[in-house]
């Protein structure tokens, strides 16, 4: 028994680590699941794929990311995380570290690998014990040509050797929105259909519909969906979660958020259907600093017929936008007092790049990397028709001030540059049949700035 209960929380520590690694919420209750979503093509997260935001993803010359954080309970020392990179940023290893006795005792690390376009190949992660570090758990990835997951296998450590556990299959549209995730289950020496994910996007990709399905010996039986709205900006609007009922969608939880004349996403407001209506429970209230870093989250109740604070966090940034302190407080008592419960979060450059569990605040110290583009400029002046396009694409450089020393490159999703050419007129049109269907960025330079977008080859 006591054998099982260390497997099972070898395997629960593995979750929750590569879930912190990859940036993802773990999987919640309601609407919890795709509001805390950091992104909207995976709002269950139940399955685990590594997301890339480097090379290109990023539109800055430089990339932040953290190598060391250290968490705190409400009293002491709690958790020190670090990570290693490679000279372009991805993770190498991450281990964290428990304070213990008054010093740091490992705890757990993860150790990934990569192919030469930087997709993840396999990500193992190992629990300290007895002074030595024992296999817990393995991802192991493969790809398409376009660097997007296809399959993601999972496996744990038992009895010496590598027991299969589940596995996802996907597919994705031509601008490389995941479409489909089937998972499997292995049991009996056999893999077994659990469930499948559906996804739908509007004309901007925004994804507007979220299907979960189970398998049922000989039909997909419907048992989740979620339904979103997006403004002109991309901004998410609403989201609404219903489960499958008596051969109806019954609704569950629904979320309204409104956004600030920056982008910023101000207020959230959550209700909950009960007896036929919709009923306000909950809302968080965001601040935001000059520079738009978030600094203050508000979250609050709605009991009787006012509002009554829950939780707040904290953020304060250094000059390159990272937010190198996070506090948890809990409204208690008509006062605020540190909170080790619940979760908050790490950004840089306005982005949430990892989630720090069960502590109460934290400090976080950041290293750069570049990111292999030249700072760029709003995508407004670069003008590209058709997108998608089958073999032409035509460059439009008129709003470009400076039109001399013009270079056009094109990369994949992964930052490996396919095609880099010369053009000397300000409309110019660019052969890119020799490029396999997918998504790609497009970066056009004039040796004082560059200007950077995307097209899809269909």
């Amino acid at each position: 028994m006591k054998k099982i209960l260390t497997l099972l929380s070898a395997l629960c520590l593995f979750i929750i680590a590569n879930a912190q690694q990859r940036n993802l919420s773990l999987p919640k209750s309601g609407m919890e699941k795709i509001e805390e979503s950091k992104y909207k093509n995976f709002p269950y997260q139940e399955h685990i794929i590594p997301q890339k935001e480097h090379y290109l993803q990023n539109t800055k010359s430089v990339i932040w990311e953290w190598d060391t954080i250290i968490t705190y309970d409400t009293t002491d020392l709690f958790i020190r995380y670090s990570r290693s990179y490679n000279s372009i940023g991805l993770i190498l290893i991450e281990k964290a570290e428990k304070w213990l006795i008054n010093n740091w005792d490992n705890y757990y690390r993860i150790t990934n690998t990569y192919d030469a376009n930087g997709n993840e190949l396999t990500s193992l992660s190992e629990t300290w014990l007895n002074n030595a570090w024992i296999n817990s758990g393995k991802y192991t990835y493969t790809y398409d040509v376009n660097g997007n997951v296809l399959t993601s296998l999972n496996e744990y450590w038992q009895n010496n050797a590598w027991e299969n556990s589940t596995r996802f299959t996907y597919t994705y549209n031509v601008n490389g929105n995941i479409l489909t995730a089937i998972e499997e289950e292995y049991f009996n020496s056999t893999w077994n259909t659990g469930y499948r994910e559906t996804y739908s996007y509007d004309i901007n990709w925004n994804m507007i519909n979220y299907l979960k399905e189970k398998w049922l010996s000989y039909y997909w039986y419907s048992t989740d969906r979620y339904t979103c709205t997006f403004d002109a900006n991309g901004n998410r609007l609403t989201s609404i979660s219903q489960y499958w009922n008596a051969n109806s969608w019954i609704n569950t939880y629904k979320s309204t958020f409104t956004f600030d004349n920056n982008g910023n996403n101000s207020l959230l407001l959550s209700e909950q259907w009960i007896n036929n209506a919709w009923f306000i429970i909950g809302r968080d209230t965001n601040i935001f600093d000059a520079n738009q870093n978030l600094i203050t989250s508000l979250n609050g109740g709605w009991y009787g017929s006012t509002w009554v604070y829950n939780d707040r966090y904290t953020y304060t940034y250094d000059g390159n936008g990272n937010s190198i302190t996070g506090k948890n407080e809990r409204w208690e008592n008509n006062n605020w007092f540190l909170s080790a419960s619940g979760s908050f979060n790490v950004y840089s450059f306005k982005k949430l790049i990892y989630n720090i569990y069960t502590a109460a605040r934290y400090e976080a110290h950041f290293v750069s990397f570049s990111s292999g583009i030249a700072e760029n400029k709003e995508n407004s002046q670069l003008k590209i028709f058709p997108n998608p396009a089958s073999d032409k694409l035509i460059i439009n450089l008129q709003h470009i001030k400076t039109q001399q020393n013009i270079t056009v490159s094109i990369y994949n999703l992964q930052g490996k540059l396919l095609m880099q050419e010369a053009i000397i007129q300000a409309k110019t049109e660019i052969n890119i049949s020799s490029l396999a269907i997918g998504a790609y960025f497009i970066k056009v330079s004039n040796g004082n700035a560059s200007y950077f977008s995307k097209f899809v080859k269909d």
